[in-house]
């Protein structure tokens, strides 16, 4: 998909542990009572790189489901996030 397109070096996704060269671990867990946070690693051989975002509720999530009900009214077709968000 869009994240492979743009990593040359990578084949496939995986969602375990790897060490092959050619696989991108996607790694994803569901914790109770922790309603959200999503973790970015980057390491090389040389430094690591984190992006973290915590959502401490929901409410961001209702939030954001609200506004593409509102976005989606009255239109036809198949719409993802991008298109609500106009990104």
């Amino acid at each position: 998909g869009q994240i492979l397109d743009n990593i040359p070096s990578k084949e496939k996704w995986v969602d375990t542990v790897t060490k092959v060269p050619s696989e991108l671990e996607l790694l994803s867990y569901r914790v109770a009572g922790v309603p959200g946070t999503h973790v970015v690693n980057y390491f090389s051989e040389y430094d690591e790189i984190t992006i973290m975002h915590k959502a401490h509720n929901r409410k961001g999530f209702a939030q954001g489901a609200l506004q593409a009900a509102i976005w989606l009214h009255g239109k036809k077709g198949v719409y993802t996030m991008k298109d609500v968000l106009e990104l």
